[in-house]
Formats: C-alpha cells, sequence, structure tokens
C-alpha cells in the first residue's frame, strides 16, 4: 500500500504482491491460515466484504510494518558478510554492480520500496527510531525471543559500507543510466534499459488492450527523486549511529577509499553525500527536487525543496558551496561543515546543535529559531541581525573560534 500510495488495495493486487516477493515462509504462513483472507486478519487488516479491498484499520500500523520492513531490507546485506567479507568499491563510476555482487540484489530490494514513493515525515520518523534502536543492540547483544534478530557492530559495520555504495550507485546515476552487457554465450554486446525503468515495468501492470490507457506511467526522473532523498537520510543515519558507538568504545576504521565517506585520522567514518566535490551535494539535491512536490516535515508545499527537513544528523560536507540552499527545518546536529557556503541560505528552525561550522560563509543566512546550542563558529560567522534572530530560541551557547583558538562561549 505504501508503495503503490494508496490506503488500500484489492485482494487480488495483495495476493499479486506476496506472491511476487518469493517469501516462502509468509507464503506459507497465509495457506496454513485460510489463505489470503486469513492472512489479511493476521495482519490487522479491516475485515468484511472481500470485494471492497485490503486496508489497515489504522494507517499508523501500515506506517510501522512498512518501516520495519524497510530496516529489515537494510539489515539483510549482513548474510553475505561472510561470503563477501570485503565490499569494494565500484572502478567505474557508471557501471552496475555486477552480477554476483551482493549489493546488486541488496540495491533492487531497497530500491522497490524507497523509489516508488516519498517517505513521509511519520515512516521515515518510524524507520529513524527502528535504526537506532537495532544499531544501539550491537553494544550489548542480548534480546528476548520475539524481537528481531540483532546485528553484531561488526556486521553494522558493513552494512554501513554498503550503504555507503548504494549512496554512491545513487548518486552517480546509475539506475537511470541503461548498461552496456555483454550477452551469454555470444561474442557480442547489447544495450540493457536502466533499472529504473525495468522497475516500474514490473510494478506497473500492462493494459490488456494497448489501444486502452488504463495507467500513467510515472517518470524515471520521479523514481530517481524519492529514491535519493530516502537513502541520503537513511545512509547518514546508519553512519551516525555506527559511528557513535565506536567513538565511545575506542573503535578505528580503515580507509576503504569511498567517494562518499571522510574520516578525520582513523576515527570511525562519517557520511559524506557530496562525494568530495564542492559542488555536487548541490545537484544531487537538485535531482530530489526534479521529482517535484517534496514533502516537508508537516506537509505538501509546492515551494518547498530538500534538504529541508531532511535528517543529516553527523554528515560531513566541509568545503562544500551550497549557497541559497534551503534547509529549513534540517538536522544538521553534529555535522561537520567546516569552510562550507552557507552563503544567504534558509537555515530557519535548522538543528546545528553540536556542528563545526568555523570558517563557514554565513553571509546573509536566516538562522532565525536555528539551534546553534555547542556549535563551533568562527568569531565573524554571525552578523549582529542574526545574533538577535536566535535570540528567539531560549538557552542557546555556542563556541567562538578564531583559527584554531577558541574565544570563549557566546550566551544569549
Amino acid at each position: 500500500m505504501t508503495i503503490v500510495g494508496r490506503e488500500s488495495i484489492s485482494h487480488k493486487e495483495f495476493s499479486d504482491y506476496l506472491h511476487a516477493s518469493n517469501d516462502e515462509e509468509l507464503i506459507e504462513q497465509a495457506e496454513k491460515v485460510g489463505g489470503i483472507s486469513g492472512l489479511l486478519i493476521a495482519f490487522f487488516f479491516k475485515g468484511g466484504n472481500t470485494h471492497l479491498g485490503c486496508e489497515f484499520t489504522h494507517k499508523a500500523l501500515r506506517e510501522y510494518l512498512f518501516a520495519e520492513a524497510v530496516v529489515e531490507s537494510i539489515k539483510q546485506l549482513a548474510k553475505h558478510a561472510k561470503a563477501t567479507p570485503a565490499l569494494v568499491v565500484r572502478s567505474h563510476y557508471w557501471r552496475d554492480f555486477a552480477d554476483d555482487d551482493p549489493r546488486r540484489e541488496w540495491s533492487r530490494s531497497l530500491a522497490e520500496l524507497l523509489a516508488p514513493q516519498w517517505l513521509t515525515f511519520p515512516v521515515t520518523s518510524q524507520i529513524l527510531n527502528l535504526l537506532e534502536w537495532e544499531i544501539g543492540r550491537a553494544e550489548t547483544i542480548s534480546h528476548r525471543e520475539e524481537t528481531t534478530k540483532p546485528l553484531t557492530l561488526t556486521e553494522w559495520r558493513y552494512v554501513r559500507d554498503g550503504m555507503a555504495d548504494i549512496y554512491d550507485w545513487f548518486a552517480e546515476g546509475v539506475p537511470v543510466r541503461p548498461q552496456l552487457a555483454v550477452v551469454p554465450k555470444k561474442n557480442e554486446t547489447e544495450w540493457r534499459p536502466p533499472y529504473l525503468q525495468e522497475l516500474i515495468e514490473e510494478q506497473f501492470e500492462r493494459p490488456a488492450k494497448p489501444d486502452i490507457l488504463t495507467i500513467t506511467p510515472p517518470r524515471l526522473t520521479t523514481y530517481d527523486g524519492h529514491l535519493g532523498a530516502a537513502l541520503m537520510q537513511l545512509t547518514a543515519a546508519v553512519h551516525l549511529w555506527v559511528r557513535e558507538i565506536g567513538l565511545r568504545i575506542g573503535l578505528q576504521d580503515a580507509d576503504r577509499g569511498s567517494r562518499v565517506q571522510s574520516q578525520e585520522g582513523h576515527n570511525p567514518l562519517r557520511f559524506r553525500p557530496s562525494s568530495g566535490s564542492s559542488e555536487y551535494f548541490w545537484w544531487y539535491c537538485a535531482r530530489v527536487n526534479a521529482a517535484g512536490w517534496y514533502r516537508t516535515t508537516t506537509s505538501w508545499s509546492r515551494g518547498a525543496q530538500f534538504p529541508s527537513g531532511a535528517f543529516l544528523r553527523g554528515v560531513s560536507l566541509t568545503g562544500e558551496r551550497f549557497n541559497a540552499a534551503y534547509l529549513f527545518k534540517a538536522d544538521l546536529s553534529h555535522a561537520d561543515l567546516r569552510e562550507t557556503g552557507l552563503l544567504g541560505a534558509d537555515l530557519r528552525n535548522a538543528d546545528l546543535q553540536g556542528a563545526d561550522l568555523r570558517d563557514s560563509d554565513l553571509s546573509g543566512a536566516d538562522v532565525k529559531l536555528a539551534n546553534l546550542s555547542q556549535a563551533r563558529l568562527s568569531d565573524q560567522s554571525l552578523s549582529k541581525s542574526q545574533l538577535e534572530a536566535l535570540r528567539y530560541k531560549p538557552e542557546h551557547g555556542f563556541e567562538l573560534w578564531t583559527g584554531d583558538a577558541r574565544q570563549g562561549i557566546a550566551e544569549e
């Protein structure tokens, strides 16, 4: 239901999705409880006339179960950790994962969930809460029998690197690039359609007659935007909570050479959504906004732009040029924003708690109600009018720095 963007689907659609999932355990369970109807009751669907289709008694149940499905899908890569212990960064930026690469199947399973629709604020919140809980369990693996199977910290580090690679796969436009492939058992090559085109064809039934247009096909741009917004936030989340555990226990990471990961010394890796370029992050956000009608944290709005309201906690955007950015209500707490160009940016209500903004250009930025508690700023970062705007939010305190020397704490 979440994938197709509706509150209900027909019994036939539910049956088709069930069998298309190839989940033998779920199919067997459905047969044991009396087929699809029995499974619907077990999954908290409204009962009654089957011709009315399937609908949850409350949409919050659907949102939570969808969030569970996303998190469990993210965790699935860990099962390949023993067979494929090293996830090698793709050598050709434009090329898809090889057929025998576990990230190929994994990228598809995630895209099936994330590309068709925007992740709404309630669903995103559920996913983030579940991810924080799941990763937090890696410190002390103890669980009751009825909870989901936890991953070890080693497995979560493996998943973290996989998420970085899947984001890089999106960032380089691989899902919308046709791929040149070798035809098996033939000494020739052929062009294969972009993956997102294949996904759209799989998820939409073709009309019974070619002259009757019964569906409106979505744009590849739309699926690309949905996928990018979701992957950027979920990759940030996995990196954040794995890094927090790593810092607490003194864990060190090796540099993988990934374009979308950064590191200070041997500290745990940060997520770098800009791929290391000073302008790419802006362009990736533009691809997301090209989908149109980006959902903000509160409502639909034609004027809203990504990454407003986005979860980007702990990311590294050092040296990025992101002038006039729309960062309203964005969560950039504890982010590394040194030397970042934020000239004229909309930072209203943004969470910048603990962020490192030294030598960033905040000229003309709107910081009204922004949270800069414990943030690090150069002494000339904020003008008098910007400081006045911050006073609308109580209990602010941030560090003022000149070069590498801390000058003290500025309080209201």
